[in-house]
């Protein structure tokens, strides 16, 4: 981080390390959305519609103990699965930004678009990327 350790003087505003993160943990975040948010940006980079695919309802905790299970036999993919349904449990970290306020905004950060990131990962999916 670039952040003055200190403000200039007492009419220092500005963003310092002592005055706004001095032991204090800093919550920063891309993006923080839903399933279906993630659902829709997929139907708008790939062009397609739901009615081009084939949704298969699974319960969050469900999904999260296969992965899991998966993992310990030794499948990889497991993890995967593991990871991230479990964003999506209440008490996740994933959630911070509902619960402590991010600092996007107060260190300058801009907002990145979620599609574009969808289009990455639907490249690194069609390249057989793991």
């Amino acid at each position: 981080m670039s952040l003055k350790s200190t403000p200039d003087g007492d009419d220092d505003g500005g963003v310092t390390l002592t005055t706004h993160f001095k032991n204090k943990p800093a919550y920063i975040s891309s993006f923080t959305i839903s399933q279906s948010e993630m659902l829709e940006s997929v139907l708008r980079v790939m062009g397609t519609e739901l009615k081009d695919w084939t949704l298969t309802r699974v319960l969050v905790k469900e999904y999260y103990k296969a992965g899991v299970d998966e993992f310990q036999k030794g499948g990889k993919t497991g993890f995967g699965k593991a990871l991230y349904s479990g964003a999506f449990f209440s008490y996740s970290c994933s959630t911070f930004g509902a619960t402590k306020g991010l600092g996007n905004d107060l260190l300058g950060l801009p907002e990145e678009n979620l599609d574009e990131f969808t289009n990455i990962a639907i490249q690194m999916a069609e390249k057989g990327a793991d």
